[in-house]
């Protein structure tokens, strides 16, 4: 994982240092809404209002929208990019590799390395942006939490802790499935190659033209349902996530603050 990581890093053109840093004001824009809504809290609790607290939840949700917008915005054009470069460095490698080794590989690999894997290596910059702008929320929110009452941030942190835990055994098995599709993929784009290149005998040989549709249309069908069975695992994990997020705000809103030490 930290060497795929590390290559897209490293792959990815483009201003990613001020992309990170946009992103790291999208955080403490999060953090000062959070700030003026207690805040605002605590003067009507007081039977005082200010202006300021107002104010400044205003600001940080506009640098909050105007930051994020630019992050993502970049992200996906520098991601983009990283997807065209992958493109055409595996086209020359094409090109100029010796007919044996293509022959070895096979052309569903190959359109498979310029189609799927180029896109979603491309599309992991952009999940880290987002990753690393989520990661930046829940440690103002665990800072607050720690402020506000340290049992509500024992309870957060032992969720967080289970969510981690679920995704990562989720992902385990979301993988094999995209293993699987990916292979099936590879066996569709081979056979659509051999399809083009054998298009007249196919025409002159309806028994071997049905075959070869019949294998297309299975392997594109076991494609669709392993990357089905991948997507609804990634999906029932913020699923998971989203219900123990719930009973957690359930926790804080139902049980009497005496008994989980929130601040007035």
């Amino acid at each position: 994982m930290l060497n795929l990581v590390s290559f897209v890093w490293n792959g990815v053109p483009g201003p990613k240092y001020r992309v990170i840093a946009m992103s790291i004001i999208v955080g403490l824009a999060n953090g000062a809404m959070l700030s003026a809504i207690n805040g605002a809290i605590s003067a009507r609790t007081d039977g005082t209002f200010d202006w300021t607290y107002p104010a400044l939840f205003l600001a940080a949700v506009l640098v909050f929208f105007v930051g994020g917008y630019f992050a993502m915005y970049r992200a996906t054009e520098m991601a983009q990019r990283f997807t065209q470069t992958l493109r055409e460095t595996t086209i020359r490698k094409v090109q100029g590799s010796a007919l044996r080794n293509i022959e070895r590989y096979g052309r569903g690999e190959i359109y498979t390395h310029i189609t799927r894997d180029s896109w979603t290596l491309g599309g992991i910059w952009t999940k880290l942006v987002t990753a690393f702008q989520a990661m930046l929320v829940v440690s103002f929110c665990l800072v607050y939490l720690v402020w506000l009452s340290p049992v509500v941030f024992a309870l957060t942190a032992v969720a967080i802790a289970v969510g981690i835990w679920v995704y990562f055994l989720q992902e385990k098995f979301a993988k094999s499935h995209l293993v699987a599709a990916r292979r099936h993929e590879v066996r569709l784009f081979g056979g659509v190659g051999d399809m083009l290149d054998g298009f007249k005998e196919l025409k002159l040989s309806q028994p071997m033209a049905e075959g070869l549709i019949q294998e297309l249309d299975w392997n594109n069908d076991q494609a669709r349902r392993h990357f089905v069975r991948a997507e609804f695992l990634f999906y029932a994990t913020s699923i998971i996530s989203k219900a123990m997020l719930f009973l957690l705000l359930g926790v804080i809103a139902f049980v009497p603050a005496e008994y989980i030490g929130t601040r007035s």
